[in-house]
Formats: structure tokens, C-alpha cells, sequence
């Protein structure tokens, strides 16, 4: 996170609406390791980067990694461009496929976390895409796979053609423990208890009064649940898996690292649905919340019956690529990277944007735009006018510092960034944001640049360095350098 010289108030992380996070997949790029190899170029370990040269073909093939070693030991460790949170992998295994027994994940934690394992391995004699579901509750961001292979199975060679991963730059995870609730109709092992909303969904797609789901043991407007997730995120939205009497969900709220309950969303009205759904509504609270910890308010008066919740699902990041990473001077900047110290998207689109606070309002004369992924993707720049108390539009096609079209001066400490990553067709990054400009103070005008501040709605949040023009100018100097 960049420096910051105060703080001014609270700055938001969300600034795109709540939408499902976008899986992206990649084939690898770069081989870190292996156990052996049959040859040095054809049966190499460097035959899995990028997409298949066999598959869907069954066949001992030159295009694809084999052992030189037949026994239970062999691995291949391999890594992708862009570390995401990791979701899926796909293995293209082209001759005696079976052998895979393990599938681990290098954190940015520094730990290897296993996906996936079995103790028996087997042999197939058909080329196979093999896409275990994931065993491991921890999540893991990664660009860095292992796989840990056995052929004693099938006594010869194994043989994989190809590696895909599937990843997004939010966290997604289940309830993993309940922490409290108002009532429950039933208990662990009869079902209708609190205890039901772990893990994955048991009910949902169906509809249907199921006791793998929570159902109160009261039916009154009061009624709550109360649980947590295993990693703490900035949470940007929380899917609730209603599979009985939907629509009852008066609050969201999360317990922050502040220790203060912040309420994502609320309600005066509740209704009733009679029809399963995933209840995923738009935060309208402007305060960023990093937690692990969420609290759903439930009134069933409407429904007057048990409504049902079969799971829960928190959407969220660490703060990597997040709009705070904005703040200060550039951390990327000369570099060209796909990093985690800038900003990037979670949806791919022409709407995006950046709204941005800086310490103090000036006559605004130029604002830089530090891009450092994908540059070219800002498709306008907005100024908020206090004189005019507007935004008037500044557009222009932005690199990185250019003129603006307007030849109006406007008096401004709040800047808006409309960003289009329709050409890009992936993320763009911006790593920081300065404005420049010039400012009425103590009878004559100073000169001050700006570090930035993250904007949405009305909130704000943090400042940068300040510096004083040049003593010893006249007013009528400085004035008519104001209207250059």
C-alpha cells in the first residue's frame, strides 16, 4: 500500500456494482521444475507450456512431458503469467492417463497448500482432461502449480500434453463456522440447523422445505445468523442461497477489523418468493469492510413460515489490485507488469471507473495517469467543480499526461477516471494518479501537486506530499500564469 500523509476520511475499494468475478484462464507459461524427463527437447518437461499438441489424440507422443523414471516420485512444477486466486486446472493427459495424485498451489503466503490428492492412483488407456473438485478449504493465489505424479499403476510412461489454470482476482468461499443465530428448527443431526449453511449448497437449485437448510425455530422478525469465512477480504458481495420461502433477508452486515458492525445492505420491506434464488444485492453502504465475519438479519412475518437458507458465499479481495492501490506515488511505475500494487478491473467492460480525492482543491492545470498494464484504456477525465459544484468533462484520449480539450479552469480536489478495457480485452492497471494545478493561498496563488485519494458517492480517504510555488511573484505574475 503507498504512503499516505493523512487520512481524511474513508475510501472505497468497490467501485464497479457487485458482479459474479470474472474466471479467466491461461495455459502455462514457464516450467520451474521436474523429477526427470524422457528427452531434452521431444518428451520434455517443456512440451506442457502453452495449449495441447496432442490432445484429444491417445498416444505416446514426442509432443508431450514423459518420465524418465517409472516409479511414484515424479513431478512437474510449472507457473502461469498472471497469479489469481485459484479455481480449477485442468490436465491434458495423453497416454496412460491416471497418474496424477496430487495437485498443489504455491501461495503468496510462501506455503504450498494441496487442492487436491488421492492415495490410489489408476491407468487409463483414452487421453482425458482431468478437473478434480478441489478438497482444500484454503484458498490459494497462485501462478505456481505443482503436480505430483505416480506410474506405478501403469508401470510405463504417463504422458501430459498440457496444463490449464482457472483463476479470478477475488476470493469466493463457504461458510466455514457458525457463530451464532436466533433459533433453529432442528439440530446438527436432524437437520433445519444453523450448522446447515456450511460449505457448499446441499437444497439449491431445488425449492423445497429440505432439512439441509436453516430454518428458524420462531417465526417473528427478529431471527439472525451469524458466521464467518476462513480468510479475511475486502468484501465486495455476499451471494445468500434462499431455497424456501425466498425474500426474507431484511440486513447484511460485517463485522470489521475496526470491530464495528457496518451494514452492506438493508430493508424496511421484505417479501415472499415461492421460488429458490441466490440473493445477491448491491452494497449500499459506502464504507469499505474487511472481515470474515457477516451477520444476516431475518424477518419472517411476511412469509409466516420457516424461510430457508441453504448457504452462503462471501465475494471479496485482499487488497491486492484494489482502488486503494492508487494512493500515493507510483509503486510500478517505470515498470511494465500485471501487479498487485496497482488497480485493475473485475469486469472486463467499457464502464469502468475511478473516482479520486486529493488533498487540496486547485485550478486544475494537468492530471497524469500512471499506467502500467495495458496502457490506453482511459477514455475520459472529469473534474468535480466546487465553483459550479458539477463535473464538468474534460475528455480527451489519455496515455498517460496530456492537454485538455477544456479551456475552462476549474477549481477542483476531486477527479473522475472513465476507463474502457474493451480494447484491451483483459485488465488494464493504473498505479497511481497526480494532479497538478495551482491555488489561491495567503494572498498570492501556490503551486501544489497531489497524491490521490479513492472516491465513491460522497466518501474519501487519504492525501499525498505538498509543494509550495516559488516565493517572490506578483499577484498580476501569478494571475496571468493561472490563465495560461
Amino acid at each position: 500500500m503507498k504512503a499516505t500523509l493523512a487520512i481524511l476520511g474513508l475510501a472505497l475499494f468497490g467501485l464497479s456494482e457487485n458482479l459474479a468475478a470474472r474466471v479467466y484462464d491461461q495455459w502455462v507459461s514457464g516450467v520451474i521444475g521436474y523429477s526427470s524427463q524422457y528427452g531434452s527437447d521431444k518428451w520434455s518437461a517443456q512440451q506442457i507450456l502453452g495449449v495441447p499438441d496432442v490432445y484429444p489424440g491417445y498416444a505416446n507422443d514426442k509432443w508431450a512431458w514423459a518420465p524418465d523414471v517409472i516409479d511414484a516420485n515424479q513431478f512437474l512444477e510449472f507457473q502461469f503469467t498472471t497469479s489469481v486466486y485459484v479455481t480449477k486446472l485442468d490436465v491434458y493427459e495423453t497416454f496412460n492417463a491416471g497418474g496424477v495424485k496430487a495437485i498443489r498451489c504455491f501461495d503468496v503466503s510462501e506455503e504450498w497448500i494441496t487442492l487436491w490428492s488421492t492415495d490410489k492412483v489408476s491407468v487409463f488407456e483414452y487421453s482425458r482432461i482431468f478437473s478434480p473438485s478441489f478438497t482444500s478449504t484454503i484458498s490459494c493465489f497462485s501462478n505456481r502449480i505443482k503436480l505430483d505424479i505416480d506410474c506405478t499403476s501403469a508401470d510405463n510412461w504417463v504422458e501430459i500434453d498440457a496444463v490449464r489454470l482457472y483463476g479470478t482476482k477475488e476470493e469466493e468461499q463457504w461458510v466455514s463456522e457458525v457463530i451464532g443465530y436466533s433459533s433453529q428448527s432442528g439440530t446438527w443431526n436432524i437437520g433445519w440447523s444453523a450448522q446447515q449453511i456450511l460449505g457448499a449448497p446441499d437444497v439449491y437449485p431445488g425449492y423445497a422445505d429440505d432439512k439441509r437448510a436453516w430454518s428458524p425455530g420462531f417465526i417473528d422478525e427478529k431471527q439472525f445468523l451469524e458466521f464467518q469465512f476462513a480468510t479475511p477480504v475486502y468484501v465486495t458481495k455476499v451471494d445468500v442461497y434462499e431455497t424456501f420461502k425466498a425474500g426474507s433477508v431484511k440486513a447484511i452486515k460485517c463485522f470489521d477489523v475496526s470491530e464495528e458492525w457496518i451494514t452492506l445492505w438493508s430493508t424496511d420491506q421484505v417479501s415472499v418468493f415461492e421460488s429458490a434464488r441466490i440473493f445477491s444485492p448491491s452494497f449500499t453502504s459506502t464504507r469499505p469492510c474487511f472481515s470474515n465475519h457477516i451477520r444476516l438479519d431475518i424477518d419472517c412475518t411476511v412469509a409466516d413460515s420457516g424461510v430457508q437458507i441453504d448457504a452462503v458465499r462471501l465475494h471479496g479481495s485482499k487488497g491486492e489490485w484494489s482502488a486503494e492501490q492508487t494512493l500515493g506515488v507510483p509503486d510500478v511505475y517505470p515498470g511494465y507488469a500485471d501487479d498487485k500494487r496497482a488497480w485493475a478491473p473485475d469486469v472486463i467492460d467499457a464502464n469502468q471507473y475511478l473516482m479520486l480525492k486529493f488533498a487540496t482543491p486547485v485550478y486544475v492545470t494537468k492530471v497524469d495517469v500512471y499506467e502500467t498494464f495495458n496502457a490506453g484504456g482511459v477514455k475520459e477525465i472529469w473534474c468535480f467543480d466546487f465553483q459550479e459544484e458539477i463535473f464538468p468533462n474534460g475528455t480527451m484520449a489519455v496515455n498517460r499526461s496530456v492537454s485538455f480539450k477544456s479551456t475552462i479552469r476549474y477549481f477542483s480536489d476531486t477527479i473522475r477516471l472513465v476507463i474502457d478495457c474493451t480494447a484491451a480485452n483483459t485488465w488494464v492497471e493504473i498505479d497511481a494518479v497526480r494532479l497538478k494545478g495551482l491555488q489561491k493561498s495567503w494572498s498570492r496563488l501556490a503551486k501544489r501537486e497531489h497524491v490521490n485519494e479513492v472516491l465513491e458517492d460522497e466518501e474519501d480517504k487519504a492525501v499525498t506530499a505538498v509543494e509550495s510555488a516559488p516565493a517572490k511573484m506578483s499577484i498580476k505574475q501569478l494571475l496571468a500564469h493561472v490563465r495560461k
